[in-house]
């Protein structure tokens, strides 16, 4: 996992946690002032209460559409020439129909616009560099400048209707700066998307931008005479920026004894809000510092493989069906490192991968498990459909790999095993593949005493070395 994601996933937990102390410091203050004042406190602490889950509401929709953006740059960094256009676009089509509240999707590799979704309506938006639209290059700076996301806005669009602006910048693996990727959101859907989440509440509220020295407050939405005469005032963190909501309770008083239940209410209402935080906070947390892909390829890890491995292994012992395991080490890998240097075995081994995931299927898995070893599991494959694939693998493995106007050679060992003949957990079976490769390439050689130059076997060793059988064996591959 890219380090700057885990330093601003902390920052998010620690401020996380300080939120969720505000909030229990509230409640005990305000069950202090209960004994002075039973009716006020029971009242301001069910409206404190009700606030913050409009807050919530709104941050959690806002949230969901913003980490689409944040979704879309992990896919950037993983490509940064945005692979096949068409799979590109799909992308994007589908990201917003994820997004209930996106207008548009803007992509802009240095700076300039090179994909919108949707096109229609926003034509005049391709090409455009950002640096020739002061007003919104400020905002681009700004985000290049923090290497964080910019809410912008609310805006007037030229559309119609009102939107914000969510400017992401996209930094490669090396820390280089590639470009940002934009979200154009319709504030309006967006605060009726959170009303209908909280209006079991009989609450009126509003909601403005925080004034920031000369910058004025702007409306984001509601009513702002609200802020005259609100009940309470709570302020919410946006992307590089803070809002204000400012709720007033509809709700009409009571005796004694609704007085009560709305203490109560109020107190295990508080209580649910802060464990959903703090629960919410941790497990996103935890999920982006437990990643399941290899950083450099994009393909799962060892992690990942093992859980699916797993799955696949009970769901065979159910169904009866084989699964098999392609163990792949790379050979004369190491000659390529040491002849053109290790950015010549990134590109080899992203290459590698590419030509891998373009002959499985969706329901297989790859797995980067070493510097230079993959594993494929193949579910509702027998033995000898994983040697076919094998061999077409060391076939598209061995094709020169160009880059820098030279052509980078490898070639390639396999071992296969199946589930259950070859083992019945995902530790004998991979150890089983580990040692038929280890056999392969013991047979064969690996390649690595012949230098950068040394080209890889010739025709007829690779279809020795291709484990080619008749058949595909499983009707499946």
């Amino acid at each position: 996992m890219n380090p700057k994601l885990r330093t601003g996933s902390l920052r998010r937990l620690v401020a996380g946690c300080v939120a969720l102390f505000v909030v229990l410091s509230a409640i005990g203050l305000a069950l202090v002032r209960l004994e002075a004042s039973q009716r006020s406190a029971a009242a301001d602490r069910l409206t404190v209460a009700e606030a913050a889950e409009v807050r919530a509401a709104i941050g959690d929709r806002l949230s969901q559409n913003i980490n689409l953006a944040r979704g879309l740059r992990a896919f950037v960094v993983a490509n940064p020439d945005l692979g096949d256009p068409a799979r590109f676009d799909n992308l994007l089509e589908e990201l917003y129909a994820q997004g209930d509240d996106i207008r548009n999707i803007g992509v802009a590799p240095g700076n300039v616009i090179s994909h919108v979704f949707p096109i229609e309506g926003n034509e005049g938006a391709l090409g455009l560099r950002y640096e020739d639209v002061p007003e919104q290059f400020a905002t681009v700076e700004l985000a290049i400048e923090t290497r964080q996301s910019v809410l912008a806005g609310p805006i007037d669009l030229v559309q119609g209707g009102r939107g914000l602006i969510d400017r992401t910048p996209v930094f490669l693996a090396d820390g280089s700066y590639w470009g940002i990727v934009s979200l154009v959101l319709d504030v309006d859907s967006l605060l009726t998307g959170a009303a209908a989440d909280v209006e079991r509440f009989e609450l009126e509220w509003a909601v403005r931008t925080v004034e920031n020295g000369a910058t004025p407050a702007t409306p984001v939405g509601g009513d702002l005479s609200l802020f005259d005469d609100a009940d309470t005032v709570l302020t919410m963190a946006v992307p590089n920026g803070s809002w204000e909501l400012a709720v007033r309770s509809g709700a009409p008083t009571g005796g004694n004894g609704l007085l009560i239940a709305f203490q109560v209410f109020a107190v295990v209402l508080a209580g649910l809000v802060s464990r959903l935080v703090f629960e919410r906070t941790r497990d996103r947390w935890r999920s982006r510092m437990l990643s399941l892909q290899d950083d450099l390829t994009g393909l799962a890890n060892r992690r990942l493989l093992e859980m699916r491995a797993n799955q696949a292994c009970r769901l065979a012992k159910r169904e009866g069906h084989p699964i098999s395991f392609v163990y792949i080490d790379l050979d004369a890998f190491k000659p390529v490192n040491d002849a053109h240097g290790h950015q010549a075995g990134d590109a080899a081994l992203t290459a590698i991968s590419d030509r891998m995931k373009s002959r499985v299927r969706e329901s297989d898995t790859i797995a980067r498990v070493g510097g230079d070893e993959f594993v494929i599991l193949l579910p509702a494959t027998d033995a000898d459909g994983a040697r076919t694939l094998a061999a077409e693998l060391t076939a598209t493995i061995e094709q020169p790999i160009p880059f820098e106007g030279c052509e980078l050679r490898v070639g390639a060992s396999c071992g296969v095993a199946t589930y259950p003949q070859d083992g019945d957990t995902f530790d004998a079976l991979l150890a089983h593949a580990d040692s038929e490769m280890y056999r392969f390439k013991i047979g064969i050689g690996d390649g690595s005493d012949g230098g950068a130059d040394q080209p890889p076997p010739a025709d007829d060793a690779g279809a020795d070395r291709s484990l080619t059988v008749v058949g595909h064996g499983a009707a499946e591959r």
